[in-house]
């Protein structure tokens, strides 16, 4: 009785630490922001991105009454070491938002800043904020 207890104890703690080190090893999501005509490498993804354009600002102003909330789109460019890059529009649209490149998942979480009535906004101030996860 006392061998299958042990056994048991045994089989448990190696398996909690089996689990540990995977969670720690296992590559995380990660968010970048980037500025308008910029790029940014991910060194841990092992991708660049460039953030092309605004293709589409719709988006509700503040102070203002809409009958839709609107929609913003944007035009990105993504390449890894080998690769030829590609271009993607993504949008906050659902369903739009996300795409998949070389076995990352990148998507949109926000683009700044948020239109104002009559402020409009100028090409140079647009941020956007991706996420990058791979693909499981």
């Amino acid at each position: 009785m006392k061998k299958g207890i042990i056994a048991l104890i045994t089989i448990i703690a190696f398996s909690a630490g089996t689990l540990l080190v995977s969670a720690q090893t296992q590559p995380r999501s990660r968010q970048m922001v980037i500025s308008y005509g910029k790029s940014r490498i991910d060194s841990s993804a092992k991708l660049s991105v460039r953030f092309l354009g605004v293709v589409e600002d719709s988006r509700c102003p503040k102070g203002v009454n809409c009958v839709w909330a609107g929609a913003v789109t944007v035009k990105i460019s993504v390449s890894c070491p080998g690769k030829e890059a590609k271009t993607f529009e993504l949008s906050s649209l659902q369903g739009k938002e996300t795409i998949e490149y070389e076995g990352k998942r990148i998507t949109l979480v926000r683009v700044t800043p948020y239109p104002q009535a009559d402020k409009p906004i100028r090409k140079a101030n647009y941020r956007v904020t991706l996420k990058i996860e791979p693909v499981n």
